[in-house]
């Protein structure tokens, strides 16, 4: 499967790597905030697979619509470079009543992608794979933020 593509996790293992969020946040949300404005928080051990189909979850009554819409919502985050086109794209897809949701996705873009996507990867190969993009995409030589395991207490 491609990087980029969306795998299907049939459930959260506790020992999947996980971003270490402290250090990760602050990588990631560094790229983020460079877009201007400060984003209502998001940190990244609260983003898994399901993430964005939770949030929209709230403004939906039907399940396979905030499904449908998310994967669509990641698809605009997977493809989009400027701002603006992001921005746009949303306001297309969501309206205008969801604009704080759209802020929220359009100000934390790579931490919702990247996190999504590296819970969502089903092999070893695939969350290595994502993780060098995060690498290369925040512009790091030596990330002090390397993906770990959580440990259990």
């Amino acid at each position: 499967p491609s990087l980029m593509s969306p795998g299907r996790r049939s459930g959260v293992d506790d020992e999947q790597p996980m971003l270490d969020s402290a250090k990760d946040g602050a990588n990631l949300s560094a790229l983020d905030s460079s877009e201007g404005g400060s984003a209502e928080s998001v940190k990244p051990s609260d983003v898994d697979a399901f993430w964005l189909q939770r949030v929209l979850n709230k403004h939906y009554n039907d399940a396979d619509i905030s499904q449908e819409k998310a994967e669509r919502v990641l698809n605009i985050l997977k493809t989009t470079s400027d701002d603006r086109e992001c921005e746009t794209k949303l306001v297309l897809l969501l309206g205008y009543d969801l604009f704080n949701v759209i802020k929220l996705v359009r100000q934390n873009k790579q931490l919702i992608l990247y996190c999504t996507l590296h819970a969502r990867a089903e092999t070893e190969k695939e969350r290595h794979e994502i993780e060098e993009e995060m690498r290369h995409a925040c512009r790091i030589r030596d990330p002090g933020w390397t993906v770990g395991r959580h440990k259990q207490d």
